[in-house]
């Protein structure tokens, strides 16, 4: 038996109830069009919803939900009220026993994060982007296990008649639940949400979820995102309003490719150095306070070799020391700028012997 399987074989996932909680949906609304279509979209879409959980204070946490958008950026998708002035969060993907069944119980990836981090199904969100009114965020996760898949958005709205289906982490329910989502409208949605203004296109549809399916994706029959559920309201709390497609595409272009590195000062007095990106760049000349940081960044694919040079001793006379330097590539989008320690491939000026000064690789 694999090391996974040793590991998954010891939870009896919760599948069932997931199953049974589809069925019952069903069974309430019947004119949502059978079952099969209903499991169909689940199989397809299941494992491109991830579980959210962000740390608010000592003992609280806030959980929501979210949707690979990206593979190769590693992105994923949420709301930003489940994000709000959080930097990281952890995210889970979702995982199956040794049988195969989907494991839908808190506890086992929460008791098994370690495990599940080596495996690739649970890793750290980063924020890389967001919009506060249109309460959209984007997180670039650390690592995809293979069989996540990504949810694409849509390219038409959805028609009145038509059906949706959610799949997210209501509060009190199994991970990874279903709900299905009738009579779609798209409208103008704007209210003040706990002093945060809210103005966005959006999918407005009746259904029964819950808090905690925040920052989840709503889909159309093929699949596809035609909206992530934003906030409930209306006659018996069976209105939802999700945060229209284009709003999402429109967030998700915002996010550009910079080439960042960062230039530490760990000694006690100032230093000067000059940079310049690429041969025929032009010298920048810095002046680095003692214990300060420093973030350079180019932006666009295709960047020159960053190149920096500083009098590397304490003698009289400049004695030039040159570097050429290595970025990290980061792709950040609306509100967010590159950052030291989230972004930069790190260097930092140190004395050697009080005398000679160098310039060393960080991480």
């Amino acid at each position: 038996m694999t090391r996974r399987n040793a590991l998954l074989g010891r939870w009896v996932a919760a599948s069932t109830t997931t199953v049974i909680m589809v069925l019952a949906w069903l069974l309430a609304y019947p004119e949502f069009g059978g079952a099969q279509n209903a499991e169909g979209v689940y199989k397809k879409s299941v494992h491109g919803v991830v579980w959210i959980v962000r740390k608010a204070g000592w003992f609280r946490e806030v959980q929501g939900s979210g949707f690979l958008a990206d593979r190769e950026r590693k992105l994923v998708v949420t709301n930003h009220h489940v994000i709000e002035d959080s930097w990281y969060v952890d995210v889970y993907f979702p995982s199956r026993d040794a049988q195969g069944r989907l494991i839908t119980d808190q506890n086992f990836y929460k008791n098994n994060q370690a495990a599940l981090q080596k495996l690739g199904f649970a890793t750290q969100g980063c924020l890389v982007a967001y919009d506060a009114e249109k309460d959209l965020a984007v997180l670039r996760v650390s690592s995809v296990p293979k069989d996540a898949v990504v949810l694409r958005t849509a390219n038409a709205n959805p028609d009145q008649e038509r059906k949706l289906h959610v799949i997210g982490h209501p509060a009190g329910r199994p991970l990874w639940s279903y709900c299905p989502g009738i009579e779609p409208r798209v409208m103008q949605f704007r209210t003040n949400l706990e002093g945060q203004e809210l103005d966005f296109q959006a999918v407005e549809y009746k259904s029964g979820v819950f808090n905690g399916n925040s920052g989840g994706p709503v889909l159309n029959d093929r699949g596809e995102v035609v909206g992530v559920n934003s906030c409930q309201g209306g006659e018996g709390g069976m209105s939802t309003v999700a945060v229209h497609w284009q709003e999402i595409n429109a967030l998700l272009s915002t996010l550009e490719c910079y080439h960042v590195v960062g230039i530490e000062n760990a000694t006690w007095s100032k230093v000067f150095y000059e940079i310049r990106w690429g041969d025929q760049g032009k010298w920048e000349r810095i002046e680095i306070g003692a214990k300060s940081r420093y973030v350079h960044w180019w932006k666009g694919l295709d960047a020159p070799k960053p190149h920096i040079r500083f009098d590397s001793s304490a003698d009289p006379g400049f004695q030039e020391k040159i570097y050429q330097l290595d970025t990290y590539v980061s792709y950040l989008g609306k509100n967010v700028q590159p950052d030291f320690d989230r972004d930069a491939r790190e260097y930092v000026f140190r004395w050697k012997d009080n005398k000679n000064l160098e310039l060393q690789f960080r991480r």
